[in-house]
């Protein structure tokens, strides 16, 4: 039968999986033939797996096919089994989609595979893998690689060629996916095969070794590119690619034989064969002998080494394709490093790889040398890590430019990019930082390992600020990322710790970096590192008051939440608790950087709602809060003083001052300058502290502040003098009250201990206070009896702490002769205020003298109340200093309590035993005996002399 009668007498009919089924049970090539040529409609099925096997089957019975049986000619019947595999294709594409590329190799069964390797015509094979492969425009995923690597299994060389070149080549700066991912993907798909048909696939990895290493473009365009044809992803692969593939199998072959045992093996007979093993051990166009020299102490000798091995480098890419240059390195890293012995080329990688003028070296590099980091122990003395670490150390001065960089203006290299030459002969400190910063984020992103954190810790401690502070910043955000998005692993955390560890000295850097970056979480993860983050915060803060911690903290204040500010302090609170200002870890922080913080945006805050108004508030209400920060003196070791086993303790308040919180809250308020932010601030103050005509806070906290009253700023005074007023008021209602409960200390009697016992300053000016708020009958009639209380006790128990003293019996009493009591009155009974108040200085010096060599703690405590209360009454009881302030209003009732207190003879009591009973120092000796003198003095003047007579029989007992 002709053709002519063929074609006319050919009956339409449908290709089903139930016909193809029938067709491959007995195949028969002419019947096959015919089947598929007739068939003008494919019945797919509509499921997608069992599409799969359709298409398995049909694939089967075309390669069922004996061309030479073909009853018509064999090229007409292989372009009707095309015809039809493209039809079956474009059918089954319509109907589930282009991810169907993608999925069908891993539905070709083991028995396709055979007939597909048995076929002495490739084209359904080639075909099929050219499916997968122009599928990558549309979608290249690591599915559709390893989609790819199932025609490993064909055996075919013309396909593990195409395929390799592929992975090599066309995939590189692959965002997805990238060279190496697809390398090894590869390789250990390969490697698989020859484990499997080691004799079959062997001879087929030997040959595809030869195509590479000959670089033969024509066999991989005869077996493979002219039966794609239009179907390229790419342009064919010229012997740049082939160059490219044989160096990267090698490198895995000779570098990585203990993950692909096979392919090494194969590879190592190929070489003993060819006979040039020795010849590819010292092959690497990027070395010779000037960059394996050691180098010159000298640092312009040692530049002008790293510029020519840069220019030797920059040449060689003219020569060679990106990723030849690449594979070449990393050659050089692997059988170099790590090393002991010190060459250019540790200079010249470390001083290429920061500087990555080709955008894409110091990824690589740093993946290398991670890799080794994984196997090998670090040193950072050893080669090249020592190279790494010593550019973090930005130098003043720029490498210096050669004259012979401008005659060199330009290279083009291999890949077409025009170089400018002079630009990398004086690189500005800012691209090499950045380049610095780019690899120690390239490090903590890659590995973990204690190798590499040792060198990343070496980095940081040779680097400069500024590449501390971007490294801490860009790990701070990412930490913060990681703990929003509670992911269990993380790579930030680690490498947050070696930063910790390794740049307390940069804390001025690191802290404000965290603290401003950090989220509550992280705040929260940071307290948590024990030592490392304590160490820093430390260093930080435990400094004195500075602009920069200022702003850093105001910054803080104004961005951050209250929790935020509240668990900062508390920890702050926590490892910084010392009472002692000169000794590491005090209080004093609180004071030295966020007081003056919050009093001004306190003063500025009209709504009151801010984060500082709310922890003002907090800290002048919370009792634990305002004792700590306010209330506790920061005092030097040596000047503390116990007066809490006192028995006087027990009775009286005795409270400290001078070196308060408090003290320090009002020198700042005066540093605000702006009277409208302390008036807001004040009526904040008041607001927390009374409501109406009561306190609404410990009395405590009302006389230390008060004890303040010399030194407070004018508004402050104000306050302080309605803070008085309320007490003295309270204390006349509760005087007067049934109905109350058990008796409290009077407001008058313990505001008496705090000009009497206390170390207010210049108590005189607080005293006035109260004469001139109380206008109580019996308040003058309360005060001297106070006063007189107070030294009755201090005398008794100074005479008991004395005589308990073993070593030490009762003194016994120093008496003063005529001339000397003589001198004391000339000296001190006529002295004005001001020149009492000096000598009343010298005497606290003299006193701190004799404490520090005092080491009973009782009578040290004692004598420092005595000299305190001697202060006061020395000034009372002086004619001259009260008379000197004519226009003092209390004068006249100062001069009423001074008569009142001297006419009462047991006033004269204690003040006999104490001049007994001290004897050091010398100078509280004679501020006794002139208080005594003058005392008796203005006795004698008064018109009952029996009053006199009485005092010298009880100063005589």
């Amino acid at each position: 039968m002709d053709l002519s009668s063929l074609l006319n007498t050919q009956k339409e009919s449908s290709l089903s999986l139930k016909d193809i089924n029938q067709l491959l049970a007995d195949p028969d090539s002419a019947v096959i033939i015919d089947k598929i040529r007739s068939s003008t409609n494919f019945i797919y099925p509509t499921q997608k797996a069992e599409s799969f096997v359709f298409f398995d089957r049909f694939v089967q019975i075309l390669l069922s096919i004996d061309l030479e049986d073909d009853p018509y000619s064999a090229q007409y019947t292989k372009s009707v089994i095309i015809d039809a595999f493209r039809k079956c294709v474009n059918g089954l594409l319509q109907q589930h989609g282009n991810s169907w590329l993608i999925e069908f190799p891993y539905h070709i069964i083991p028995k396709t595979w055979v007939a597909l390797r048995k076929q002495s015509d490739v084209t359904i094979l080639v075909y099929l893998y050219g499916l997968v492969l122009t599928s990558a425009n549309t979608i290249a995923s690591k599915e559709w690689l390893q989609a790819m690597m199932r025609f490993i299994q064909s055996n075919y060389v013309g396909i593990l060629v195409h395929l390799w070149l592929t992975c090599c080549c066309t995939l590189e700066g692959n965002e997805l996916m990238g060279d190496d991912y697809a390398q090894a993907l590869f390789l250990q798909g390969l490697d698989d095969r020859l484990r499997q048909e080691p004799l079959y696939a062997s001879g087929v990895a030997k040959e595809m070794l030869i195509v590479l290493k000959k670089t033969d473009t024509q066999y991989l365009a005869t077996h493979v590119d002219q039966y794609l044809g239009n179907a390229l992803a790419r342009p064919v692969f010229t012997k740049d690619a082939f160059i490219v593939g044989y160096l990267g199998l090698e490198n895995a072959c000779r570098l990585q034989s203990s993950e692909y045992p096979f392919i090494s093996r194969i590879y190592m007979q190929y070489q003993a064969q060819a006979g040039n093993v020795d010849q590819l051990e010292t092959e690497n166009p990027l070395l010779n002998k000037e960059l394996l020299e050691s180098w010159a102490a000298d640092k312009y000798a040692q530049a002008q080494s790293i510029r020519k091995g840069t220019l030797f480098w920059i040449q060689k890419m003219t020569s060679m394709t990106p990723t030849a240059f690449d594979i070449y390195l990393k050659k050089a890293i692997l059988k170099h490093y790590p090393a002991d012995r010190k060459t250019v080329l540790d200079l010249l990688l470390a001083d290429w790889t920061v500087r990555d003028r080709f955008h894409r070296h110091l990824n690589l590099v740093a993946d290398i040398m991670l890799s080794l980091l994984s196997k090998k122990t670090y040193n950072k003395r050893s080669a090249p890590y020592y190279a790494f670490v010593q550019l973090f150390n930005i130098p003043d001065e720029h490498h210096q430019q050669d004259t012979e960089a401008a005659d060199a203006s330009y290279y083009e290299t291999k890949s077409g990019a025009y170089i400018d030459l002079s630009q990398f002969s004086n690189c500005s400190d800012k691209v090499l930082m950045n380049g610095c910063c780019q690899l120690l984020q390239r490090m903590t992103r890659v590995n973990a390992s204690q190798h590499v954190k040792d060198w990343v810790g070496d980095c940081l401690q040779n680097a400069s600020s500024d590449i501390v502070q971007h490294y801490v910043g860009w790990l701070a955000v990412g930490l913060n990322e990681e703990l929003e998005s509670k992911r269990t692993s993380t790579c930030f955390a680690p490498f947050l710790k070696v930063a910790l560890s390794s740049c307390v000295s940069l804390s001025a850097y690191v802290v404000p970096t965290l603290l401003q970056t950090f989220t509550y979480e992280s705040i929260q993860w940071l307290f948590k590192q024990g030592e490392e983050a304590n160490t820093m915060l430390v260093h930080y803060f435990d400094d004195g008051p500075q602009v920069s911690k200022y702003m850093m903290v105001q910054g803080l204040f104004i961005t951050k939440k209250k929790k935020y500010i509240d668990l900062l302090l508390i920890h702050l609170r926590e490892i910084m608790s010392g009472t002692d200002p000169k000794v590491p870890r005090s209080r004093a922080w609180f004071k030295n950087h966020f007081l003056g913080v919050i009093l001004s945006l306190v003063g500025e805050d009209a709504s009151g709602q801010g984060v500082a108004c709310c922890v003002f508030r907090q800290l002048f209400k919370t009792r634990d809060d305002f004792e700590w920060y306010f209330a506790t003196p920061l005092v030097p070791a040596a000047k503390k003083i116990n007066f809490k086993p006192l028995d006087l303790s027990n009775s009286h308040d005795i409270y400290s001052v001078k070196q308060s919180g408090l003290a320090a809250l009002l020198q700042e308020m005066v540093r605000l300058g702006d009277t409208g932010k302390k008036e807001r601030l004040i009526k904040v103050w008041f607001d927390l502290w009374t409501s109406g005509s009561k306190f609404t806070v410990p009395v405590s906290w009302v006389l230390q502040c008060a004890g303040l009253y010399d030194q407070a700023p004018v508004l402050v005074k104000q306050m302080i003098r309605r803070f008085v007023h309320i007490g003295l008021q309270q204390q006349h209602q509760e005087e007067h009250d049934i109905m109350r409960m058990a008796p409290e200390r009077k407001f008058l009697d313990r505001i008496m201990d705090l000009v009497l016992l206390s170390d207010t300053p210049e108590p005189d000016s607080l005293f006035e206070l109260v004469l001139n708020v109380s206008h109580q009958p019996d308040t003058f009639k309360d005060i001297i009896w106070a006063i007189i209380n107070i030294l009755i006790e201090l005398s008794e128990e100074l005479e008991v702490e004395i005589s308990l003293q073993a070593s030490q019996p009762t003194p016994p009493k120093k008496k003063v002769s005529k001339r000397a009591a003589r001198h004391i009155n000339k000296k001190q009974k006529n002295l004005t205020a001001r020149k009492l108040r000096d000598a009343m200085k010298k005497h606290e010096e003299e006193l701190e003298k004799f404490l520090q060599e005092s080491k009973n703690n009782s009578i040290k405590a004692l004598t420092t109340l005595v000299q305190r209360v001697f202060n006061f009454l020395l000034r009372l009881v002086n004619n001259t200093t009260l008379a000197e302030d004519t226009a003092n209003t209390c004068l006249s009732i100062k001069q009423d309590i001074q008569h009142e207190l001297t006419i009462i003879p047991l006033f004269y009591l204690p003040l006999s035993k104490l001049v007994r009973l001290i004897r050091e120092p010398e100078d509280l000796q004679e501020d006794i005996q002139t208080t005594i003198d003058l005392s008796v003095e203005y006795l004698k003047k008064q018109p009952d002399t029996s009053l006199y007579e009485t005092s010298q029989k009880i100063l005589c007992l």
